[in-house]
């Protein structure tokens, strides 16, 4: 995880809320493409994704949820970003844990 360069770092929340927007298109394609954007922004822009981290845990949970049983590729995609997001959470993950083991 090599941050963000600082010049660019105001522009991360405008980053989230355009992958946190595909997540809800109708195209697999774009859900897809969304929730990658969104694990390789958990797994480059640490330690400033971890700000944002209660705001994209329970959307990534809730897809979790919903893409139990597809068929596609979305629910990889969702555990990449999971994944991405919680290796350099810390002590920050503790209150997500009871949400994230039932999924």
């Amino acid at each position: 995880s090599s941050g963000i360069n600082a010049e660019y770092g105001h522009h991360l929340q405008e980053c989230l809320k355009l992958a946190a927007g595909g997540l809800q298109d109708g195209s697999d394609e774009v859900r897809n493409a969304a929730l990658y954007a969104l694990g390789q922004f958990a797994e480059h822009l640490q330690p400033e994704i971890s700000k944002y981290s209660g705001e994209i845990l329970p959307i990534l949970c809730s897809k979790i949820s919903h893409e139990m049983g597809s068929e596609n590729s979305a629910l990889t995609r969702t555990y990449y970003a999971l994944e991405s997001l919680c290796e350099n959470m810390g002590e920050k993950i503790v209150p997500f844990l009871p949400s994230l083991i039932e999924k």
